[in-house]
């Protein structure tokens, strides 16, 4: 190769040199030593370097002076020996210390047989390529956490019909739930893995994820050694390459589902010690009625004959006892009815006699008689069927609630309606009062609201408290009737 020939701008067509000039890349030109003999204004801004501070220079006068030399002798290397790359993407730090990502185009032109120039296209992609490193450090840490995170994480594509595809990816923790290794699993669709009459659930939750695009239910699956676990799967669904996948974090709950048991069965135990309690205190209250009305009833009632015996003997002179003796009579009379009311507030005949409507129509009634306050009642025609337990304990919400307005709600109107409905029978007592606020309904002291509540809850029953400030309160227990059907 001649060394003795000046090369320049001269020796490029006028059209190349004002499109590289106002070209938006940077553009160099370089002679096989590496001096530079053009650039553009893009190229100047790159390198933070005015025209004439890089004409004439080495081209790798813009590089951080102790990484100069390295780059000029593999420049040299590459030109004498034809390696020159046509495309390559570098890091490096400039003579300001700035860091940066050029990505090159390299043309290497043969001006004659031993006369050549390298043209090169920069892009400054600092910021493509940080977003690069920072998106695959995302990848590498999601992978870290995908393959130890401690739920196991499933994913799987959707056939063509949409329904679950065979698994594309597993972490460990999936592998160690169900007892498969990774190859195995990418070879098993879901309903592999569960009972085969849940097949018709899986379908339902996938509907629920294609609608949603997420769902979260419990079902049991079957490990590769035939346990059966029950599980939470937590399901999303994304875009991948353009196609839905569906990733599904699978946790298992066999704790959970052993404690739920266990306080199932507590609860069960409670119902059944609070159904016992009420029971003994509804038969306590019926032998204290009785022995209320047959003994003190009886007792009294002969007292009164006696007395009355006695005055017919007495005198007409003996004004005095006359007057002792009616007013005896007057006062075991009054006792009487206090008997009859005790033994009726104790346990009301007519509930046993007639049944929960009429019983409620009474209460009603005797209701407006102690408080003045107007009841309205909107009951069934019809006797409905249920069994003594279950009247008593609604005869005696309907007690409580109405006990709760007389006390508490500074009401002028109550109404009480009962009826059948979808197989439940609903019981509403509303007032016009001052109204109950949050507190009061969920305070652990107000022991009326919590026995209407226990009284409820021990045969299936639910209760809700609804209060609007100044308006009102309504209470409404809903009772199932099938469950009273069974307990029959």
């Amino acid at each position: 190769m001649k060394k003795n020939r000046k090369l320049n701008t001269r020796d490029l067509s006028i059209p190349f040199t004002k499109f590289a000039k106002n070209h938006a890349a940077g553009i160099f030109i370089a002679d096989p030593y590496g001096k530079i003999l053009f650039v553009n204004d893009a190229y100047c801004n790159m390198v933070q370097k005015n025209r004439n501070e890089l004409l004439n220079k080495p081209f790798y006068i813009i590089f951080h002076q102790p990484d100069q030399k390295s780059i000029k002798d593999k420049f040299l290397y590459n030109i004498h020996n034809d390696r020159i790359e046509h495309q390559e993407t570098k890091q490096h730090i400039l003579w300001n210390g700035r860091s940066i990502w050029f990505e090159y185009y390299h043309l290497l032109i043969d001006l004659s047989k031993d006369e050549k120039i390298i043209i090169t296209l920069i892009h400054d992609v600092t910021e493509r390529k940080i977003n690069e490193l920072e998106l695959m450090e995302n990848q590498k840490r999601f992978r870290k956490f995908f393959k130890e995170t401690s739920d196991a994480v499933f994913i799987n594509l959707l056939t063509e019909e949409q329904l679950f595809d065979n698994y594309i990816e597993a972490n460990n923790k999936a592998c160690e739930l169900i007892n498969y290794s990774h190859d195995e699993i990418l070879n098993l669709k879901i309903y592999d893995i569960i009972p085969i009459r849940d097949c018709h659930r899986i379908e339902y939750y996938l509907n629920q994820i294609l609608k949603d695009n997420y769902t979260v239910f419990e079902i049991h699956i079957i490990t590769k050694d035939k346990r059966k676990i029950p599980v939470e799967i937590n399901a999303h669904l994304f875009d991948y390459k353009n196609k839905p996948v569906i990733v599904s974090v699978m946790r298992d709950i066999t704790k959970r589902s052993q404690a739920n048991l266990q306080l199932n069965k507590s609860r069960e135990q409670l119902r059944n010690l609070a159904l016992r309690l009420q029971n003994i205190r509804e038969e306590e209250r019926s032998m204290i009625a009785r022995e209320i009305h047959d003994e003190l009833g009886q007792l009294l009632t002969v007292l009164n004959i006696q007395v009355s015996l006695i005055s017919k003997k007495l005198s007409k002179n003996e004004k005095s006892l006359h007057e002792r003796v009616d007013s005896s009579i007057q006062f075991i009379d009054q006792a009487l009815k206090s008997v009859q009311k005790i033994t009726t507030q104790l346990r009301p005949g007519i509930l046993d006699e007639l049944g929960l409507i009429p019983a409620i129509e009474w209460q009603a009634r005797e209701f407006e008689k102690q408080t003045g306050i107007h009841c309205d009642c909107i009951l069934p025609k019809e006797t409905i069927n249920l069994n003594s337990k279950h009247s008593t304990a609604l005869f005696r919400i309907t007690q409580e609630a109405l006990t709760n307005v007389a006390r508490h709600s500074f009401a002028e109107r109550v109404s009480i309606y009962l009826k059948e409905e979808n197989n439940m029978l609903v019981l509403e007592i509303t007032d016009n009062g001052k109204g109950i606020h949050e507190s009061q309904i969920n305070n652990p002291n107000s022991l009326g609201l919590l026995g209407i509540k226990e009284r409820a809850m021990v045969f299936g029953g639910k209760v809700s408290i609804n209060g609007v400030n100044q308006r009102g309160t309504n209470l409404k227990v809903e009772w199932p009737l099938q469950y009273d059907n069974m307990d029959n």
